[in-house]
């Protein structure tokens, strides 16, 4: 019987417009015929007459029974895998207070992404049931000073380690946040190359993710089109949608600089990606992200400027937005708050060129031109006099 019963809802899920399964789903989640109309940007008389047409198929009478019935439909094996991430630490790093401090401020730093489960533990009690390990610990040979280690958990690889000495405690919040930045960046090189290796890694959403995110910084187009293909599988599945979504979406936005799909197509799928997780996640910084990116597309910059603005409320450490909310704001010649947010990635990121050039030694001076495209003569004269001792004649 069940499984006539569910063979009963794939069909009549199959005899639903697509319109009609986004108002179902909306109905499922609680809104009112109004605010559904509001969702969808059509008119409450149109809804009412979809929600007919919905009574007929799903063989219902009401609202309430075609809501029960929605529950069934939508659902969806939704993979909740998380990045967990488990810092260890000895109770002697309280003796440096300055090292303890940082240590604080560098696990805040690391919360304020919402990507990852961070678990606090004693050094000797660090497992290997994790994604990632990270060691705090202060030498004892050091004056207050903080050794930072990362590894990969499941073959206790070093991926990365620093020895950070601390002057005052003035420098707490700038050396917490170049820390937290690196380790993200680690963190996304060290899935990139797992996801080479094996390209069923879990979670899927992660390894994925950051595949695609590193290989856009190629700006190769196969590398996009085969990223493309799985973020699109992965988001019928996983869990996070609003980091895969943000994530396609900004593979799609690189593309239409680069002129490989087409713009009016794609920045109208760039807006149903927006609506969809803004829908779903008003909150998120990735959903933000994605709709800031479509109104750039759409010629928005100021609607822009306030999504990446609240990003930056939320996690000051999103470099990406800072270089695009600078980029945005030379555009639009205003050019003190470009230089602001430019001097603190500059900050926040010291010898980002180097360290860019370390992983894409091919990026050529064509390449920055083209990324800086827009921008004044002076603007942009002035930013290649900075970098032009970098590329190789």
């Amino acid at each position: 019987m069940l499984k006539f019963e569910i063979m009963l809802e794939r069909t009549k899920k199959q005899e639903l417009t697509s319109r009609q399964l986004e108002i179902l789903d909306l109905l499922r989640k609680g809104l009112t015929n109004g605010e559904i109309c509001r969702a969808l940007n059509i008119s409450e008389n149109t809804v009412k007459v979809h929600l007919a047409n919905i009574y007929k198929i799903m063989d219902v009478t009401n609202r309430t029974e075609a809501a029960s019935f929605a529950s069934n439909l939508f659902k969806a094996p939704v993979k909740k895998q998380e990045v967990t991430i488990v810092i260890g630490h000895n109770d002697d790093i309280k003796n440096s207070p300055l090292a303890h401090s940082l240590f604080l401020s560098i696990i805040e730093a690391l919360y304020g992404y919402r990507l990852f489960q961070i678990k606090i533990c004693q050094m000797n009690e660090v497992t290997d049931d994790c994604v990632y390990q990270i060691k705090l610990s202060a030498p004892q040979e050091e004056n207050q000073a903080l050794f930072i280690s990362l590894y990969q958990a499941d073959n206790s690889a070093l991926l990365w380690s620093n020895l950070q000495r601390i002057e005052n405690s003035d420098q707490i919040k700038l050396l917490s946040a170049q820390i937290a930045i690196r380790l993200y960046r680690e963190m996304m090189l060290s899935a990139t190359s797992a996801y080479e290796a094996n390209p069923d890694s879990t979670p899927a959403w992660w390894y994925a993710c950051s595949y695609a995110s590193i290989k856009y910084e190629n700006r190769s187009q196969k590398d996009f089109e085969a990223s493309q293909n799985t973020l699109q599988e992965i988001l019928k599945t996983e869990g996070n949608k609003d980091f895969i979504s943000c994530t396609l979406a900004s593979g799609y936005y690189m593309a239409i600089a680069e002129h490989w799909i087409d713009g009016e197509e794609y920045t109208r799928k760039i807006g149903e990606i927006a609506c969809n997780t803004m829908r779903d996640t008003p909150n998120s910084t990735n959903s933000m992200f994605t709709m800031a990116l479509y109104n750039i597309l759409i010629g928005n910059k100021n609607e822009a400027i306030t999504y990446f603005e609240a990003i930056l409320e939320i996690n000051p450490l999103c470099i990406i937005t800072r270089r695009l909310l600078a980029q945005i704001y030379m555009l639009l010649d205003r050019q003190d708050e470009a230089l602001k947010h430019l001097e603190i990635y500059d900050q926040f990121v010291p010898g980002a060129f180097q360290l860019f050039f370390q992983y894409h030694a091919n990026f050529s001076q064509q390449d920055l031109e083209r990324f800086i495209v827009g921008i004044s003569p002076t603007q942009r004269n002035f930013l290649m006099g900075l970098v032009s001792n970098l590329f190789h004649k």
